[in-house]
């Protein structure tokens, strides 16, 4: 097996607010909220109240939807989600996301 090198960069935004950052919340305490048994499961960990998970576009827009799905966020809320998931700065179809209190 080959060792994998990668540098992280911290690009930070502007605070969410809305679904966005209940969605962001609710990932920090549980990075598999949301995630059915079809979803491909990001990877990462986390310490005190920081983590770092990375995911593919595709999973986490799935995991964004399901998670508004259960906690019946509307129409207007799920849309905002997506489209702030979308607007991230993908690399390819992956992300780093650093979530930290």
């Amino acid at each position: 097996m080959g060792l994998s090198v990668g540098v992280v960069s911290i690009e930070y935004l502007d605070q969410p607010d809305g679904p966005v950052d209940d969605f962001l919340r609710a990932l920090l305490v549980d990075p598999d909220c949301g995630i059915d048994e079809e979803d491909d499961e990001g990877w990462g960990g986390g310490w005190a109240n920081n983590s770092l998970y990375e995911y593919e576009r595709d999973g986490l827009t799935r995991q964004a939807a399901n998670w508004c799905n259960a906690t019946g966020v509307d129409a207007a809320g799920r849309a905002a989600l997506l489209e702030w998931l979308a607007a991230l700065p993908w690399q390819g179809d992956m992300i780093m996301l650093h979530l930290g209190e």
